[in-house]
């Protein structure tokens, strides 16, 4: 019982008089125990940080070469079936279009939210040319598969969860509607 006094009245002691080797004792061992790890200070805003969405990695981009079209998707070399994100095509000149376009070539995929659809394809965007700005509307317009068969009139919108292109497929598509 006297060890316990003698080591609350000197805790007590130590916590009012401020003595500073309690505090170096901590810094010492959370050094130890964690590393030099410096201090976060609390930071002034004048205003609300300002938060901005990043562009698409490149890292995200995957090189595939096309074998064939199949109804309602692509089939790879690799045997993997590709679903393109955004869209729906399933008539003959819908499949002889894109089977003109891009079947035996190069093409980049690049996914986007759901990575895989309720068959087991994976959803993609697919590029004629590697993207040096994905979410540029007018390299989308130009160069991404998915846009080209929209804006020609060979597909429609289709998609059950929000895509990146969602606004760009929808001018698109009014646009079209506009033009008839």
């Amino acid at each position: 019982m006297r060890i316990f006094l003698v080591i609350f009245f000197f805790a007590i002691t130590i916590l009012f008089t401020g003595c500073d080797s309690v505090y170096r004792v901590r810094d010492w061992t959370q050094e130890a125990l964690f590393g030099n790890i410096p201090r976060l200070e609390r930071q002034q805003f004048s205003k609300p940080p300002q938060f901005v969405t990043a562009p698409t990695p490149i890292s995200n981009f995957r090189e595939a070469e096309v074998n064939r079209i199949v109804d309602g998707y692509i089939e790879l070399s690799t045997r993997e079936q590709v679903r393109l994100i955004g869209i729906v095509y399933y008539n003959k000149e819908s499949i002889d279009f894109l089977s003109e376009l891009i079947v035996g070539r190069t093409v980049w995929l690049e996914p986007d939210g759901i990575r895989v659809d309720f068959d087991g394809r994976i959803r993609r965007y697919v590029w004629l040319k590697y993207p040096t700005n994905p979410t540029d509307t007018q390299t989308i317009l130009i160069y991404q598969v998915n846009a080209i068969m929209l804006l020609k009139g060979y597909a429609d919108i289709y998609y059950q969860t929000r895509i990146r292109n969602e606004q760009i497929f929808r001018r698109i598509v009014e646009e079209r509607a506009d033009a008839r």
